[in-house]
């Protein structure tokens, strides 16, 4: 069925780790190109704002930043039986955040099992800490989740004139 083929997806994207937009064009022009495919293939619409002072960052926070979007985005996807998401992707006075919410099904924070949502979860805490960040889930049952994610904008920010 249409879950099991979500699933090849998923982990055909994982291979993908870092997409050529993400290389060629940064986060926000790789999100944009996500979500419509997303859109298109899952009828999930996702409404993105942006509010970023610099365009790149380094390497490894916009692959974090952007595996952790995905991640966040195929759970709600798989769990949350929504048909639409925000997501937020800015700056503020000491932190990149990127904050995905969705006003679905939600779940018991504390009841996170290895299969299905809790293993995601836990790899994208795995990412965040990468690059020292933090990641903040809020759920509740018939309430919804938020997942932010916040990294330390002293580490994110690409040398200026390193980027030839």
């Amino acid at each position: 069925g249409s879950i099991m083929r979500l699933l090849d997806d998923i982990r055909n994207l994982s291979v993908e780790l870092r997409p050529a937009t993400l290389d060629d064009l940064g986060l926000e022009a790789a999100f944009r190109t996500h979500f419509k495919w997303i859109e298109k293939n899952y009828g999930l619409i996702v409404h993105f704002t942006a509010e970023l002072e610099a365009k790149r960052y380094e390497e490894e926070v916009e692959t974090v930043v952007y595996r952790v979007c995905q991640e966040a985005v195929f759970n709600a996807l798989k769990d949350a039986n929504t048909d639409e998401l925000t997501v937020r992707l800015f700056e503020s006075e000491e932190s990149l955040q990127l904050i995905v919410i969705d006003e679905g099904t939600g779940f018991d924070i504390n009841q996170i099992n290895p299969k299905g949502t809790g293993l995601g979860l836990y790899g994208m805490r795995e990412r965040a800490a990468l690059v020292d960040g933090q990641l903040i889930i809020q759920s509740e049952f018939g309430k919804g989740t938020a997942i932010r994610l916040e990294i330390p904008l002293d580490i994110v920010t690409k040398k200026e004139g390193a980027h030839s």
